[in-house]
């Protein structure tokens, strides 16, 4: 019983991949928003692709250990409705056990940003004049 709760808590290497993107990437678009900048044009064109192809490999690995079968040319309609797909994944192949997953990829989300928001007021807070 204890393995099997065990295997359970130990997120796939692409789950960890796919959360640390996200979280790094809000980083950096905050340090530069802190400092008044955009982020480089190369980080703007490249960012979605990267995001794209983290999240196809998480969906072929999940995919070959849930059993389920995807077509051959997942791209352009990832692309296009992973915000829709990911979730109808997750539901089919975990059930309500899904939603947690769902739940704790929104809640590593919302406290990168809510982290970044306090490190941005703490660093701009003695340059705003009232």
């Amino acid at each position: 019983m204890r393995k099997l709760l065990e295997a359970r808590l130990k997120p796939a290497i692409t789950t960890v991949a796919l959360l640390a993107f996200l979280i790094i990437g809000q980083i950096i678009e905050i340090v530069y928003a802190i400092n008044g900048a955009s982020p480089p044009e190369v980080f703007e064109f490249l960012y979605p692709f990267a995001f794209l192809g983290l999240v196809c490999w998480w969906l072929q690995k999940d995919s070959t250990r849930t059993g389920v079968n995807w077509p051959l040319d997942m791209g352009m309609f990832l692309y296009q409705a992973w915000v829709l797909v990911l979730p109808y994944h997750l539901l089919k192949t975990r059930g309500i056990r899904g939603l947690i997953d769902i739940s704790i990829f929104a809640v590593a989300l919302v406290a990168a940003w809510i982290l970044l928001a306090i490190t941005w007021m703490v660093l701009t807070s003695g340059a705003i004049e009232p």
